[in-house]
């Protein structure tokens, strides 16, 4: 199969809403019943694919992604997707996967998911709703707060003339008693204010300047200045500008049906927390839950298990750093199922990131000595007779980290040094 084609292939098994292993569909399916054999499509190890099983794969798509299989065409691609899905999930259980404990743990985990969503989902329907006297309640409180009042505002008008020495001959006349509006009709290069004396309007900090568009820098002048007063020369890309600011407008409150939707989304969002919260708690009682105090505060602040050392060591970043974490897991709990995989993972670090045959040599063969029945003497032991080849280890790290394998290895048969 081309990748453009098992791309395509991929993408209806995607879409398709449930996946399906063997393994899962056994512990879901209900008592079979006799399917018309007109509603089957075909088999797959003897399990049928039937008409309503596709159609329920239709149902559960997007309206967008569901009209990709209106077309003959289309719906044999879904078919198609389907198959493949049975086919590779049959090749999978009937290989073990299902049974591998972290697949087993992930499919646990996943079917937990599902469950817990569905139930909460039914359970948050009881949360109440905000009622109209809390709605307004809120907006008394809040509505002059950014997001239930309008912005800080001034109100200017400017003079727009060519040049930076034009400007300052302009605003020192201003500043001697000059009409402002008489100026800007006869002087200012603005014709769609100057008539009206460059009256601009409304400007916000944001930097919205009425016909001007988005000019942060006559707004960041205007709000620098006391009302009254004037500001420039002002340099922008349509030129220099002297202003005045008439008028300092304070925030506004909008009106509360303006702000009702917000306020309902907040109000709701806090509801519903609380509501989870009781449900929670009510749940707890019900379930019995009890705390073994001191396990959990030895759990919480005591020393750390073979298994979380093991795991810091995993996570540790560097080689030399991996290296020492999984010491300390040998040094402190020596009696450990941890501590064979740390040997040997000392060993493994040492050949294959470090390229120090020496001391990986040596990690292993005392992995031989102390731990001689653990089930990685074969591994440590293969690794003593390959490391310095090319030979590609087949077997799985400690841990369930990776293939030793895929750890990287040079690509050349030659005898390492």
């Amino acid at each position: 199969m081309t990748s453009r084609a098992l791309a395509a292939s991929l993408l209806a098994c995607a879409l398709a809403a449930v996946s399906y292993h063997p393994a899962v569909a056994a512990k879901a399916k209900p008592a079979k019943t006799a399917t018309p054999a007109s509603e089957i499509l075909g088999w797959v190890s003897g399990e049928p694919i039937t008409r309503q099983q596709v159609e329920a794969r239709l149902d559960d798509l997007p309206p967008a992604y569901r009209q990709q299989f209106s077309s003959p065409e289309g719906r044999q691609k879904l078919l198609d997707g389907i198959v493949e899905e049975r086919v590779w999930a049959l090749a999978a259980t009937k290989a073990g996967v299902p049974a591998r404990p972290e697949v087993a743990r992930q499919l646990e985990q996943q079917a937990n998911t599902l469950i817990i969503r569905s139930y909460l989902g039914e359970v948050m329907q009881g949360a109440p709703a905000p009622n109209d006297s809390a709605v307004k309640a809120f907006y008394e409180a809040h509505k002059t707060e950014p997001g239930f009042s309008t912005p800080e505002a001034r109100r200017v008008r400017h003079i727009q003339l060519a040049s930076e020495a034009e400007a300052k001959v302009v605003l020192a006349r201003l500043r001697k008693g000059a009409d402002f509006a008489s100026l800007a009709k006869t002087l200012s290069k603005d014709g769609a204010t100057k008539a009206a004396g460059g009256e601009l309007g409304r400007v916000e900090r944001m930097g919205g300047v009425g016909s001007l568009g988005r000019q942060p820098a006559i707004a960041d002048s205007a709000f620098a200045v006391a009302k009254g007063d004037f500001a420039g020369p002002i340099k922008t890309s349509l030129g220099w500008h002297v202003i005045q600011v008439e008028d300092t407008i304070p925030p506004q409150p909008v009106a509360i049906d303006e702000a009702r939707p917000r306020i309902l989304s907040m109000l709701s969002r806090d509801s519903q927390e609380k509501y989870y919260k009781d449900q929670l708690q009510k749940a707890k009682v019900d379930a019995g839950l009890r705390w073994n105090q001191a396990v959990v505060d030895s759990f919480l602040h005591g020393k750390k298990s073979a298994a979380e050392l093991f795991r810091d060591a995993q996570d540790a970043t560097t080689a030399d750093d991996r290296i020492t974490g999984y010491e300390h897991v040998v040094s402190e709990y020596p009696a450990s199922e941890q501590a064979p995989q740390a040997q040997f993972m000392i060993g493994f670090v040492y050949s294959e990131e470090k390229k120090d045959y020496d001391k990986a040599e040596a990690a292993f063969r005392r992995l031989l000595k102390e731990y001689p029945k653990s089930e990685l003497a074969h591994s440590a032991q293969w690794m003593l007779d390959n490391m310095r080849t090319d030979a590609l280890p087949n077997f799985d790290l400690p841990g369930g980290v990776k293939r030793a394998g895929d750890a990287g290895a040079p690509a050349t048969n030659t005898t390492k040094k």
